[in-house]
């Protein structure tokens, strides 16, 4: 069966191949701007990951199922600039002239922020790119 692989060219990610796995494992790599038709011996799940991040699986693809593969855009773009919000949110927390409640409010910002970028990189893993049939 063959199936074609198109990683559209795009800014995020740019210079990271993505590594296409098949039933866990790994069939080829993905790099910007490529397209790759691959012969499958075998029906199953297709996912892509980079890093520990990756795709929810693709199953049931069928002979010419063409698969649109790219990265995610909050994960991808927001993201990254999210852990630099920390430390000014920390510098306006403990500046002097700045209210109790006005720190706590920073303080429990910062603790939101936190707790979401953890759960960005290991809950939702596995949605920092996106798979689809086209």
């Amino acid at each position: 069966m063959k199936i074609t692989l198109k990683r559209p060219a795009e800014r995020i990610n740019r210079n990271v191949p993505y590594r296409i796995y098949l039933n866990g494992k790994k069939l080829t790599e993905l790099k910007n701007g490529e397209e790759k038709e691959l012969e499958l011996d075998s029906v199953g799940e297709l996912c892509a990951k980079i890093s520990w991040c990756g795709s929810k699986s693709l199953s049931d693809l069928k002979e010419g199922d063409v698969v649109e593969v790219n990265g995610r855009v909050f994960y991808n773009r927001v993201l990254p600039f999210l852990p630099a919000i920390v430390p000014l949110l920390s510098v306006f927390a403990f500046m002097d002239g700045v209210g109790d409640f006005w720190k706590n409010v920073m303080l429990l910002l910062m603790t939101l922020l936190l707790i979401g970028l953890v759960v960005a990189i290991s809950v939702f893993r596995k949605k920092w790119i996106k798979m689809r049939r086209i």
